[in-house]
């Protein structure tokens, strides 16, 4: 029942890989006998032998000027071809840092077990739930279960469509598609404790024949070209700092004329980012927020035509204002986003309202459609 998967892309370099991206000259030779070379003329250990991204400053940014000497030389083309390989390993590299980083930011102890004692606390038996009962935990982004469900009242989804959910979190949305329309959804996730509590959730509540999750990136997502016939992803592009390849990614995924729907925080009219930490983010340096033409200049590249827009600023602040008002009136309700967001979720909250009130964000709606 699952989507065709295309096997996941190593971020490991093999001494194959490091001839193929050489034109097929080999990667450079130990330096003696079972022994390496260093940047700094260090003897490496047989076993910790350099491999060829080791050593691209010396090869490619000395030769491109970057040594500080005031007339470097011209570039060789088979320089020019390191220059780029060492650019794109260090591109990965910081991406998976930047990953990583995200998920360790999202990443909570006994999510599920926090889930559990909440539900008890509320008279619920945690083995015999609905879908419904779930929806103030498990919808992490502005406005929450409302906005899902005003969002699929504009989506044309059928029984036989299968649908990706790009940062699932720990499945409400993927949910949500699933019990209103009987459809397929995959979800994926960098965060492993969001993926396994998705399935287990989705397993309690009789939705694991309809639903599957599994950690991968939006950058790189292991599912063959045209597999969905519709992708969306709520709150996730502010984690994401190279735009242009996830709405590329999402293009490769998509059937031909298939939907991408994007609800993300944006950049607001009052050109100044919020204070620090966010739901999504506990440095700026984490914090990716866009102004919607980015985002359009994003989708157009990849081949998408918009087919609408919508800030849902005040809705998102009508639905807070709702919400803070029950909590004055009744306390702070055991089954919440606090479960998910941790000891700082009262921060990573006020600083996100305050940001919206002051028009430095806007939660905005996308949706578009891919090529035919």
């Amino acid at each position: 029942m699952r989507f065709p998967a295309t096997p996941r892309r190593s971020r490991r370099t093999s001494p194959d890989d490091m001839a193929s991206a050489s034109g097929g000259r080999e990667a450079p030779h130990p330096v003696g006998r079972g022994a390496a070379r260093g940047r700094h003329g260090k003897t490496m250990p047989p076993q910790r032998a350099a491999p060829r991204s080791y050593y691209c400053r010396p090869k490619a940014f000395l030769v491109a000027g970057h040594s500080g000497k005031p007339a470097p030389r011209a570039v060789s083309a088979t320089n020019q071809a390191d220059m780029l390989w060492c650019l794109g390993q260090h591109g990965r590299i910081k991406m998976a840092l930047s990953e990583r980083q995200i998920a360790e930011h999202y990443a909570a102890e006994n999510i599920l077990e926090k889930i559990d004692a909440a539900l008890r606390e509320l008279g619920h038996d945690p083995e015999n739930i609905s879908a419904e009962t779930l929806k103030p935990v498990d919808e992490f982004h502005s406005a929450g279960v409302e906005a899902t469900k005003a969002l699929l009242g504009q989506l044309e989804v059928t029984p036989e469509m299968q649908v990706l959910d790009i940062g699932c979190g720990i499945g409400g949305p993927a949910r949500s598609i699933a019990s209103r329309h009987n459809c397929r959804v995959q979800g994926i996730d960098l965060t492993p404790e969001y993926v396994q509590t998705a399935r287990h959730l989705s397993a309690r509540v009789g939705l694991d024949d309809l639903t599957e999750f599994e950690e991968g990136s939006a950058t790189e997502i292991p599912l063959e070209p045209d597999t969905a016939d519709m992708a969306w992803m709520l709150h996730v592009g502010m984690n994401i700092p190279d735009k242009q390849a996830l709405f590329a990614e999402a293009a490769r995924v998509l059937r031909p004329g298939g939907h991408f729907v994007v609800f993300d925080v944006m950049e607001g009219p009052v050109a100044k980012p919020p204070e620090f930490p966010v739901p999504w983010a506990s440095s700026p340096e984490m914090s990716h927020v866009m102004h919607a033409d980015g985002y359009r200049s994003a989708a157009s590249d990849a081949g998408f035509t918009q087919l609408s827009e919508k800030d849902l600023s005040a809705f998102t602040l009508d639905d807070f204002e709702d919400k803070l008002a029950a909590m004055e009136a009744e306390g702070r309700p055991p089954l919440g986003l606090h479960i998910l967001m941790g000891e700082r979720a009262p921060d990573k909250m006020g600083n996100y309202v305050a940001a919206l009130r002051e028009q430095r964000i806007a939660p905005v709606e996308m949706i578009f459609r891919a090529a035919a």
